[in-house]
């Protein structure tokens, strides 16, 4: 990842770790110097998500990222800042359905007639009456639909945004290690300012956690 050092990228918004599947989320992308002077978004970042159904994405300001998923599961979340992937992998994004995304089962309704018959001689219809009456069919019961357990669905949504806030703080975590690595360790070797015994006593094993 060649990022420039000099540009920091905030991510603000619940957009960046999921949602609701068929709810609108969003997330903002701020870029600023060393400084405190801000970029324009939209003439260097690139976002592009991919994930089990297509998604549609809007733009809005400098920078807003708005986009809605027809299917639940795991997007990825590509953020490409001059032409360089950032953090050198792409986010994860979990979409679940709602609580009350369930429909009531309709009630089929159906209805008998008497039937007009002939006869081999082609006489008039008659209407059939059977002389005793029919028995009744046995009566089936009716299931209740199953609902789920709210506590249930609390707990599982609760477990999700903690597997996704996990994986984004580990993936914060090495973006930093890797811009350590790549704009602080590498130039120092390079340049000879420090030797690699030197590198091995100030920095340790921090290449073996990127791997």
């Amino acid at each position: 990842m060649n990022q420039n050092p000099n540009i920091k990228l905030l991510i603000r918004g619940p957009g960046i770790k999921g949602g609701v599947v068929g709810k609108e989320t969003s997330f903002q992308l701020v870029a600023t110097d060393k400084d405190g002077s801000s970029h324009n978004l939209n003439e260097i970042c690139e976002v592009k998500i991919t994930g089990p159904s297509k998604v549609e994405l809007k733009k809005e300001g400098n920078l807003t990222i708005s986009y809605t998923v027809e299917k639940p599961g795991s997007y990825e979340i590509f953020l490409t800042l001059k032409g360089n992937l950032v953090g050198g992998k792409p986010f994860i994004a979990f979409f679940q359905h709602s609580d009350d995304d369930t429909e009531s089962p309709k009630t089929i309704v159906t209805k008998t007639e008497n039937i007009p018959l002939r006869d081999n001689n082609n006489n008039p219809p008659r209407t059939f009456s059977p002389k005793r009456p029919l028995p009744k069919p046995p009566s089936l019961p009716i299931s209740e639909p199953k609902q789920e357990d709210p506590e249930t669905v609390a707990r599982q949504q609760k477990q999700a945004k903690i597997v996704a806030e996990i994986l984004s703080t580990e993936q914060t975590y090495t973006d930093h290690l890797d811009i350590l690595v790549k704009h602080g360790i590498e130039p120092l070797l390079n340049n000879n300012v420090i030797n690699k015994k030197e590198k091995a006593t100030l920095f340790s094993n921090i290449e073996m956690i990127l791997q």
